[in-house]
């Protein structure tokens, strides 16, 4: 039962990764900007929550640029903002193609 379970979520993962990819695509994302989004995907998926410093962690790069990637990232409808957790929070919103 719990290893059904875990097959859908991945699938649902993998799913939502290729929907990830083919909408950086058709927005013409540069394919470095693409790639650390996509590492982002990777670490956080869906379900957590991240801000800058967690950016910071997962990619290499300084403060600045993680907020110019989160706000590229809000411009293109992948990140919606999680309140009632401090400022800065998002979660991705990448649904299953």
């Amino acid at each position: 039962m719990w290893i059904g379970k875990k097959k859908q979520h991945i699938e649902q993962h993998i799913g939502a990764k290729n929907s990830l990819s083919a909408r950086l695509e058709t927005a013409k994302v540069n394919i470095k900007t693409q790639n650390n989004i996509i590492t982002l995907y990777m670490a956080f998926g869906n379900e957590k929550i991240f801000g800058r410093g967690d950016v910071v962690s997962v990619l290499p790069i300084t403060a600045r640029p993680a907020t110019d990637l989160i706000k590229k990232m809000q411009a293109l409808g992948l990140l919606e903002s999680v309140h009632g957790l401090g400022k800065g929070k998002y979660r991705f919103v990448v649904k299953e193609s």
